[in-house]
């Protein structure tokens, strides 16, 4: 039985392909349209902005994780990946073998 993704590892996965920071909107479309992640609740958007918040550098709230993975861009309401090197490796994956 195949392991059902995170969010977090659905949204790392999208980001790996793009070189800009992305919108909260723009990664929810991504992971819809490549069917990614089903989500089953009201508010997806948001789910996902949450998720994506917790594990983001320089934001820190009581609840979020100490594994940050994502960057966020306060004037374009963005967020890119924080570790250049996971793009790499999986850029070097994708083309090498």
């Amino acid at each position: 039985m195949k392991k059902r993704r995170t969010i977090t590892e659905v949204a790392i996965e999208i980001l790996k392909h793009f070189d800009e920071t992305l919108s909260v909107l723009k990664i929810y479309a991504k992971i819809i349209g490549n069917s990614l992640y089903e989500f089953h609740v009201q508010d997806p958007l948001s789910v996902l902005k949450v998720e994506l918040g917790g594990h983001a550098v320089g934001i820190d709230y009581l609840s979020a994780s100490s594994k940050k993975y994502f960057l966020y861009d306060k004037r374009n309401h963005t967020f890119g990946l924080a570790n250049i090197q996971t793009k790499y490796e999986n850029v070097k994956k994708k083309y090498l073998y």
